[in-house]
């Protein structure tokens, strides 16, 4: 099965004003009083216009979307907007937990657009509105802010280089060296997109070994809830359908999952078992895949 009947291109994009601006009279005064000429030789004072408490509650569902987003999917394409791999499996799950995010997201942009004016108002009494930082020009209309305030997901099919056609605009020869420029750009994106699967499951490891091995470990029911949403998640996340990958996977299902976050916490011999599993897997994989970074 191809990569485009796997996977669909997903992004997630967020926009959340810093609440931050640069007060350039401030800057230069600076500047001077230290006998620098100007701002841009020394730097800027960022004053807080909004405070953050109004921003807070969007910051959360950021996180949250974020990271719900980031666990469904794999790196792929970056820029300005992230577009990363999505295994089809997973687009109903993600697409549920989005309108619930979305939804709060818009909750909390309709509360500032109600507090807006009261926002200003804290800021002329924390600023000081007379001989102060504070200036009226920091603040654009309510309508023009709450354009900057965001939350939208957009849903792309993979490229397929094969059919891609070409033939007419460029001939064929310069078409067949487009199409194996574009695969071969496919497959170096998909190698480190694999790379990113097996670091997420490395780092996963590593990270339950450290906690259980400290001398008097903090073990948090999260411990092993992680262990197995990842588990869970991973044969979707598998696109190369890698044997040793999957197998790696019934190892931690059979070794480090073996008992529940209570067990670990009142046995040290279990904790010792799972700990030296855990340093086998992760010998194994630097066998497999090379020693991570």
């Amino acid at each position: 099965m191809s990569l485009n009947e796997k996977c669909m291109l997903a992004s997630l994009d967020i926009g959340i004003p810093s609440g931050r601006k640069i007060d350039k009279d401030v800057s230069n005064k600076v500047a001077q009083e230290y006998g620098i000429d100007s701002r841009l030789e020394c730097g800027n004072f960022n004053k807080i216009i909004i405070n953050a408490r109004y921003l807070n509650n969007l910051q959360a569902v950021k996180r949250n979307a974020t990271k719900v987003f980031e666990e469904l999917t794999l790196p792929w394409v970056t820029g300005r907007v992230e577009f990363r791999l999505m295994p089809n499996k997973r687009y109903l799950e993600w697409s549920s937990q989005y309108r619930k995010f979305k939804s709060d997201f818009e909750k909390e942009k309709n509360f500032i657009g109600i507090e807006y004016e009261s926002m200003i108002d804290e800021a002329k009494d924390r600023l000081r509105q007379t001989g102060g930082l504070f200036r009226r020009s920091d603040y654009p209309s309510s309508e023009r802010f709450l354009n900057k305030v965001r939350m939208e997901h957009h849903i792309r099919p993979v490229p397929d280089s094969h059919n891609l056609d070409l033939r007419v605009a460029v001939g064929d020869e310069e078409a067949q060296r487009i199409r194996d420029e574009v695969a071969e750009s496919m497959r170096a994106e998909l190698q480190r997109t694999n790379m990113a699967v097996y670091d997420r499951v490395y780092d996963a490891v590593a990270h339950m070994n450290s906690v259980l091995s400290n001398e008097k470990p903090k073990i948090h029911q999260t411990l092993t809830e992680k262990m197995k949403r990842l588990v869970d998640i991973l044969p979707d996340l598998n696109l190369n359908d890698d044997e040793n990958l999957e197998e790696i996977r019934q190892e931690i299902i059979k070794e480090l999952l073996s008992t529940t976050a209570i067990g670990l916490r009142n046995s040290e011999s279990k904790r010792k078992e799972v700990v030296e599993a855990g340093e086998s897997i992760i010998k194994k994989m630097e066998k497999i895949y090379g020693t991570r970074a």
